[in-house]
């Protein structure tokens, strides 16, 4: 859907021994991080998300605390979560649904808050 994917190192030991498609590539930060991000309390992950994305002058970095969203958005970045990937996906007809998919996340303990649920359904015309 997005051609590649990089992501920083902290995001690759997040996801552990999975090996990465070939679209998904790893990459180092080399530019210092924006004080900005480090001060705003993130985890590393969604640190080195916000600042490799700033420093490759990303088209959207995907996101999904909201902390780390309000701070990505501060500086510019354009911001997708998870779900928002998910409902691209269905809309670009690369997913059937985005039910099945969301359950599956929720049930691999994937937190989605209620709220985005029913917005990600009624923006992909599945709501009840």
């Amino acid at each position: 859907m997005y051609g590649r994917v990089i992501v920083p190192p902290a995001v690759r030991r997040e996801v552990g021994s999975v090996r990465l498609e070939p679209w998904i590539l790893e990459r180092p930060l080399t530019a210092t991080v924006d004080p900005r991000v480090l001060g705003a309390g993130l985890h590393t992950g969604e640190t080195e998300a916000i600042a490799l994305a700033t420093e490759l002058g990303a088209a959207r970095v995907v996101i999904d605390d909201r902390r780390a969203r309000a701070v990505a958005e501060t500086l510019g970045l354009a911001v997708v979560g998870t779900v928002g990937v998910i409902v691209a996906a269905k809309r670009l007809s690369l997913i059937d649904a985005v039910r099945p998919t969301l359950q599956a996340m929720i049930a691999a303990g994937f937190y989605v808050a209620p709220s985005v649920v029913d917005r990600a359904l009624a923006q992909s015309g599945e709501a009840e």
